[in-house]
């Protein structure tokens, strides 16, 4: 967060470039491991990082983080941050789940197939996409629904097939004066 990095977000790095001092980046250890620290810089052998460890209170706090040069992979710039889908932070404080990295993939998967669902169902309804907020808020509740627990090892057909169904609930609703304010 004191990055302005928050749950949820998309975060870009260029993999063309070496991050440099004071950039937020991208840290790639040789063990395969890689995580988000503000670069400080070299001393000697070492690469000096900022790092902060979980929230307590709200707050976070900063820490040191000290690496030998030999023990890096690359340190790579941000370029860019994407807000996340809405309600998906609010979903994972209520749902805390930790993510081991071999889950991440099949969830990567889900997320743009959810988004692409809510555009195609907002294609047939036949409304325009171009403003943000209520796509979003659809994309967002097409998400939370691909990644529903209950949903939970079902195929991804299955999963698209759901949130088709949930969608379709807001056809109904589109053409109410607040929708077609939304959409217009």
């Amino acid at each position: 967060m004191p990055a302005k990095i928050y749950p949820g977000d998309i975060v870009i790095f260029d993999g063309g470039k070496d991050g440099q001092p004071g950039q937020i980046t991208l840290v790639e250890l040789k063990t395969g491991t890689a995580a988000i620290k503000k670069f400080g810089g070299y001393d000697g052998e070492w690469a000096i990082f900022e790092g902060w460890l979980p929230p307590e209170d709200g707050a976070q706090t900063p820490y040191v983080d000290r690496r030998r040069r030999d023990q890096i992979n690359r340190i790579l710039p941000m370029v860019a941050v994407q807000s996340g889908f809405p309600g998906l932070d609010q979903a994972a404080e209520r749902h805390p789940v930790r993510v081991e990295a071999d889950a991440l993939a099949p969830m990567a998967e889900m997320v743009p197939s959810a988004v692409t669902e809510c555009l195609n169902f907002l294609a047939s309804a036949g409304k325009d996409t171009s403003d943000a907020e209520p796509v979003g808020d659809l994309c967002g509740i097409a998400v939370r629904l691909m990644l529903a627990p209950e949903l939970d090892g079902a195929p991804i057909e299955e999963r698209r097939a759901a949130v088709r169904r949930h969608l379709e609930a807001f056809r109904t609703v589109l053409d109410k004066p607040f929708w077609r304010r939304l959409f217009s």
